[in-house]
């Protein structure tokens, strides 16, 4: 029988799965992580538990957030 193999997320792999799953909605933009939260909200379902996890952690830890047009990201976080 084969070992189960289980991973513990931390709040810095949240924020970088939300960076990518949602960067694009703010290409050639920067802003603070309130406002990127608030576009996330305003586009996909705060509701979702998966999106209620990235979008409250997010909130929590990102504090800028800048994406070229080409979609190169940098972003800080508290």
């Amino acid at each position: 029988m084969m070992a189960e193999q289980t991973k513990s997320f931390t709040w810095k792999d949240t924020v970088a799965y939300g960076i990518h799953a949602f960067s694009f909605l703010i290409l050639g933009k920067e802003m603070d992580g309130k406002e990127f939260v608030e576009e996330i909200k305003k586009h996909y379902d705060a509701t979702n538990p998966r999106n209620k996890q990235v979008i409250s952690t997010l909130e929590n830890h990102l504090e800028h957030i800048s994406v070229r047009r080409d979609g190169h990201t940098e972003y800080s976080c508290k």
